[in-house]
């Protein structure tokens, strides 16, 4: 039996191995085209982003009620695998599993990584930095026509590492919150911050962002924002750091964008809010942590998609400011006892989160 930093560990590995594999199979199936139409190229990556993403959601439910997490996530990972061998030779076809495989493995390690224990926050950062850095690296990697073979070995020792351990799950059946209208405030508040941090992620102009080095910089710097966001928000509170983020990020992101090093450290600051985000979704559906997990994520590309549409400064500075303020009250309102009498615990509960 493993312990659950050891299982942590290997579902964050095979995370930055899975994102790895996926795009680079996307991008090296480009690669080997002559020109393709940019129509082509976007409707291939469309289908990929809808079914990596905005599946997530219902994925999440059929593993809260009849999928173990632990076999979605291998599950996953045989997809990604065969997907991504045949996606040279029928990439139409093999597009949608390689997506369905991602969707797969994301919401079962995400539910393992909301269920090993009390920490969320910073067990679901651990499990989701590793993603960037392997995006980025996949992108390179497969926009230079690498072999494909070698993120497919990586993936298949992360499948045996999953095979061989049984994580210890346990899960809270109370929500924090029963009252309704609390409820939908604080899902629609923190999907907000959710879709604003994506949105920054494609909206904000980095002219230094060219060339192997600065990519994977800025990956390195989201996976390491993502990653101490958890501990931050153990320590000083949900509310400090998914605010503080966004106010810390704000002017070296608005102002100082186009300057590497501050972007990096603004890059840092506004991923801070993901662990956050994710762990006080996931407590106010408790008993469904793949629900939770894949509503995070699908909401991730109506924010890629939005930055296509608007992109200015003042769009920037809006969801910006709206987002820092909406993420206060969404915690405030996820947090909010479900009692008028407040209990001296229920009190302490609610200001560790949102003080």
């Amino acid at each position: 039996m493993y312990s659950s930093k050891k299982v942590l560990s290997t579902y964050a590995a095979a995370h930055g191995v899975v994102d790895l594999t996926c795009v680079w199979a996307l991008f090296g199936t480009l690669f080997q085209l002559e020109n393709p139409p940019y129509r082509s190229v976007f409707i291939f990556l469309t289908v990929y982003n809808l079914f990596a993403f905005l599946l997530q959601p219902f994925i999440g439910l059929l593993a809260d009620h009849f999928i173990p997490p632990k076999r979605c996530a291998m599950l996953g990972c045989v997809f990604i695998i065969l997907s991504s061998l045949f996606m040279s030779s029928f990439p139409s076809l093999a597009v949608i599993p390689l997506g369905t495989g991602n969707a797969l493995f994301h919401v079962g390690g995400g539910i393992i990584s909301l269920t090993l224990g009390n920490d969320k926050a910073p067990a679901c950062g651990i499990f989701v930095a590793p993603g960037a850095f392997g995006l980025a690296t996949g992108t390179l990697c497969g926009s230079l026509g690498l072999s494909i073979f070698l993120p497919v070995f990586l993936l298949t020792g992360c499948l045996w590492m999953i095979l061989k351990n049984d994580p210890q799950q346990k899960y809270c059946q109370t929500p924090t919150t029963s009252h309704p209208a609390y409820l939908i405030i604080a899902v629609l508040f923190l999907l907000f911050t959710v879709f604003t941090r994506s949105y920054l992620g494609f909206a904000v102009p980095m002219p230094w962002k060219t060339g192997a080095v600065p990519v994977l910089l800025s990956a390195a710097f989201a996976m390491l924002g993502k990653g101490l966001g958890g501990f931050a928000a153990k320590h000083l509170g949900y509310g400090v750091t998914t605010a503080g983020g966004i106010v810390l990020a704000a002017p070296l992101l608005l102002f100082k964008n186009e300057t590497m090093l501050f972007a990096l450290i603004g890059i840092l600051f506004i991923n801070l809010t993901m662990p956050v985000t994710l762990a006080a979704l996931s407590d106010l559906f408790p008993s469904l942590p793949g629900f939770a997990f894949g509503l995070a994520a699908a909401i991730l590309y109506p924010g890629y998609i939005i930055s296509l549409l608007f992109s200015s400064h003042w769009v920037i500075a809006l969801f910006l400011v709206l987002s820092a303020l909406l993420s206060l009250l969404g915690l405030k309102a996820a947090y909010y006892p479900q009692q008028n009498n407040r209990s001296k615990t229920s009190v302490a509960q609610f200001d560790a989160h949102t003080d």
